[in-house]
């Protein structure tokens, strides 16, 4: 049978390690509810990736969609194979989480078709307010995005304080996406708008709020990219009570209380490559 979910993750060479851990977990985890495909930025460096794998890999390359220059010169290689893997994905699958390589698989009890189907089900959302990342925010909301709908996102955001990032797993349900790319105009010759603080899930979550009826709900001062285990905890129940889950935790709350996350339902770890000094 077809799987109906991906999981994509944007690949570059620093982080090849991270993505041949993944295509072994994935294997180990014997999940095959999902598919899983890479973007790379070249075909020397697909090339590169495969050689040293010995499983099929599936692949999108950027440079078949857009300028190498263009990337470089907005620094967004990120957002933009993201976006990327949207539009050449959607037609095949009913959810896509597109998320960064430097994660580690957890157990998670239940198959993650069925995470993507219950975190879309109940359009929930999470914010915490910080004003280190209102640059972030404003950027995300108001670049891509044309200025008919900048009022209406500036009042829903709290004047760009609501920060929905790491608040839970990328979640993109596909009939949405050929509208929410229209929505921010994505195209090959109009991608000297982005910047690095354009973060790509931050942008589909308020296209949700304002498109499709998703509650933004407040967690804490703070975003849960580097939040301690308690704050998650208290979250992921709060989820839960709307009959959602939280499928990812930071490396720092993980490492605090490992059997809480394991025991939980939670898929991933995220920020592997953070050093914990940096997460204080």
């Amino acid at each position: 049978m077809k799987n109906k979910s991906a999981l994509v993750i944007p690949l570059h060479p620093k982080h090849f390690n991270y993505g041949h851990e993944i295509i072994k977990e994935k294997a180990r985890h014997a999940d095959e509810s999902y598919d899983l495909h890479f973007v790379f930025t070249t075909h020397s460096e697909k090339d590169a990736f495969i050689e040293h794998e010995t499983t099929p890999v599936q692949y999108l390359i950027i440079e078949d969609f857009c300028s190498l220059e263009i990337l470089h010169k907005t620094n967004s290689f990120v957002s933009i194979k993201k976006y990327y893997a949207l539009k050449m994905l959607h037609m095949q699958y009913d959810y896509i989480s597109c998320i960064d390589s430097e994660i580690m698989f957890l157990s998670g009890g239940i198959p993650m078709h069925n995470v993507f189907q219950k975190i879309a089900g109940a359009k929930i959302l999470h914010y915490g307010q910080n004003s280190s990342v209102n640059n972030i925010i404003k950027d995300s909301l108001t670049l891509l995005i044309d200025p008919i709908y900048h009022e209406e996102l500036h009042y829903l955001s709290d004047g760009y304080r609501r920060y929905t990032w790491w608040s839970n797993i990328p979640c993109y349900v596909s009939e949405h996406i050929p509208h929410f790319l229209q929505w921010i105009s994505f195209d090959a010759e109009l991608l000297h708008r982005y910047t690095w603080f354009v973060f790509d899930d931050l942008v589909y979550n308020y296209y949700c709020i304002l498109f499709h009826g998703y509650t933004c709900i407040p967690y804490s001062n703070s975003s849960l990219e580097f939040a301690n285990s308690n704050i998650v905890e208290h979250v992921h129940i709060s989820f839960c009570t709307h009959n959602s889950m939280i499928a990812w935790v930071n490396h720092k709350a993980y490492l605090q209380n490992k059997r809480y996350y394991e025991e939980n339902g939670f898929k991933f770890v995220f920020h592997l490559d953070r050093r914990l000094c940096d997460m204080n």
